[in-house]
């Protein structure tokens, strides 16, 4: 999976970090469980979830909601997996979804899996923030479909690219008050035309992912089991992973990432501190650059300036201007310039 690369000739910038297409695809991915469920002995499609992420070359964290309750514990990940668990009465998304609200709108990856709505409708009782957080409102709870199957109806997205019709294994979940203002739906159920199985939306410089039909639950109470084995749950469970937490295409060919759009897919943590990471996605060779600028537009520093490869890439700005100096806390703009597309993105520094 790991290359030896030659030093990145382009580079202008003393902070500026290239990685190459494989280390791009090697995600942090928190996979959140309710704290009295930690340790409890597998099976649990949340150990499944671990253990697939070791098969994809990821990092997988099995964690509680009071492991990530603070920005600075969801700077360590880049997507974060929840759901219900199936453990009921046991819920914990109270301890952390302002944060976590928060941490996807300055560029987290977020993917809910079946009976989050469940659990945050019955946790919050009214529109917290978790509910929004997600692609799907729970204001109104959900509802259950046991029959027939998951029907792909954009298979043109890239967390569905690829994936066939699968069948329902148990209870497909869908939430009763539809989508979130922005979020699309990519699939439905046969049983339930236009009932969401799976949505997606992008909020703030951040993006959600719900995944109806795929459950983070106990297998030898509710029997979700397959969903992890099934071909077509699995490639939509990692599409999804992948367009939340790097913005990267579904897979076309084993290996091979391909971008639709130039554009700035995230920038964490952003309040910026001391560094942020700006991941940016380049669809064909051609001339990048990109540059920091002050409220003023005066620019601050160059961060990349020359032909590109195509694929997901990242830079990482230390604060610093061009003479090396640290910039004084305010408000910056990113601004990432590919061929005739120009990408601007709001930092705070503080």
């Amino acid at each position: 999976m790991w290359h030896n690369c030659p030093p990145d000739e382009r580079v202008v910038h003393p902070v500026l970090v290239r990685v190459t297409m494989a280390s791009a695809s090697v995600m942090r991915v928190a996979i959140e469980l309710p704290e009295g469920s930690i340790g409890r002995t597998p099976p649990n499609a949340c150990y499944a979830l671990d253990s697939l992420c070791d098969v994809w070359g990821w990092t997988g964290s099995i964690v509680s909601g009071v492991d990530i309750d603070e920005l600075s514990e969801l700077a360590n990940y880049d997507v974060v997996a929840t759901g219900a668990s199936g453990f009921y009465g046991d819920y914990d998304h109270s301890f952390y979804d302002d944060a976590l609200l928060d941490w996807v709108r300055s560029g987290g990856g977020l993917v809910t899996t079946g009976w989050v709505v469940r659990a945050v409708y019955y946790g919050a009782g009214v529109p917290s923030p978790m509910d929004s957080a997600m692609a799907v409102s729970c204001v109104d709870g959900s509802a259950f479909v046991t029959e027939d199957q998951v029907r792909i109806t954009n298979s043109s997205h890239p967390i569905t690219d690829g994936v066939a019709d699968f069948d329902v294994q148990g209870y497909g979940e869908y939430a009763n008050s539809g989508l979130w203002p922005g979020a699309v739906s990519l699939g439905d159920y046969t049983a339930q035309p236009g009932r969401a199985s799976v949505a997606c939306k992008a909020l703030g410089s951040g993006r959600s992912v719900y995944l109806g039909p795929i459950y983070m639950a106990d297998f030898s109470t509710h029997n979700n089991e397959p969903y992890y084995q099934d071909p077509n749950s699995v490639r939509l469970l990692k599409q999804a992973l992948e367009w939340a937490g790097l913005g990267i295409v579904g897979v076309q060919e084993p290996g091979r990432v391909e971008p639709a759009r130039a554009e700035i897919s995230s920038i964490r943590p952003n309040p910026v501190t001391g560094r942020t990471v700006i991941r940016f996605l380049v669809p064909k060779q051609g001339s990048v650059e990109i540059g920091i600028y002050d409220l003023a537009g005066k620019k601050v520093c160059t961060l990349a300036s020359g032909v590109h490869a195509p694929g997901s890439q990242q830079v990482t700005w230390s604060r610093l201007d061009d003479a090396g100096r640290k910039v004084p806390a305010g408000v910056y703009f990113c601004q990432f310039e590919a061929e005739e597309t120009a990408h601007t993105r709001k930092l705070v520094v503080e």
